[in-house]
C-alpha cells in the first residue's frame, strides 16, 4: 500500500491504519533512534532487539511522537556476503559494491566497500543482474530471500556488522 520510506507518514496522515517501517529506509528521520543502528556489536536480532526497545523506554524519543508505537524488533547483525569473491581483509571489499542501506551504508563506506541503498525486494534481481556484488544484510535473508541462490560467500563480521532496528506503529 505505501512504499517502505513512506509507512510511517503514512499511518500518521490515515492512509494507513497501521505500519511496520524499517529505520534505514527514512535515514535522517529518526536520529535518536538511528542510534541503535551504528555497528555496535550485537550479536544477535535478540540482543539488538532488547536494546532498541529499552532504548526507545527510557530515552522515549520525540520523532515518534505522532504516532502510537506498539514495538520494536531488529534483524541478527548485517554480515557481508558476495557473489564472486570472498572477504578476508579490508583491501578485499575495495571494487565491491554492497546493498546497504541506512547507516549501513556508512559501516560498509568505512570498510572499504561502495555501498548502494535499496530496498530488500530490488535485492534479488540486482545481485542476479551483477548491479551489486554483494550485501551486508543477516543470514537468515539468504533463506527468506532466496540470496543463497546467488550469494556464495558470507564473512561472518557480527563485530562491525549493525543491527536493523524496525517499528511497528
Amino acid at each position: 500500500m505505501l512504499k517502505a520510506n513512506k509507512v510511517f507518514e503514512g499511518v500518521v496522515k490515515g492512509i494507513a491504519d497501521i505500519g511496520f517501517s524499517n529505520l534505514a529506509y527514512t535515514r535522517g528521520r529518526f536520529q535518536e533512534m538511528e542510534i541503535c543502528d551504528l555497528p555496535l556489536g550485537m550479536p544477535s536480532g535478540w540482543v539488538s532487539t532488547h536494546v532498541a526497545e529499552d532504548f526507545y523506554r527510557k530515552y522515549q524519543p520525540k520523532e515518534f511522537n505522532k504516532a502510537k508505537i506498539l514495538y520494536f524488533s531488529a534483524c541478527g547483525p548485517n554480515l557481508i556476503s558476495t557473489t564472486e569473491k570472498p572477504v578476508y581483509t579490508l583491501e578485499d571489499l575495495k571494487g565491491q559494491t554492497l546493498r546497504a542501506t541506512g547507516r549501513i551504508a556508512d559501516t560498509a563506506a568505512a570498510l572499504g566497500a561502495t555501498s548502494r541503498p535499496m530496498g530488500i525486494g530490488e535485492t534479488y534481481e540486482s545481485v542476479k543482474r551483477n548491479v551489486i556484488s554483494g550485501v551486508m544484510l543477516p543470514l537468515e535473508t539468504m533463506k527468506g530471500f532466496r540470496l543463497g541462490e546467488l550469494l556464495k560467500y558470507c564473512t561472518a563480521n557480527w563485530q562491525v556488522g549493525n543491527n536493523t532496528v524496525r517499528h511497528s506503529h
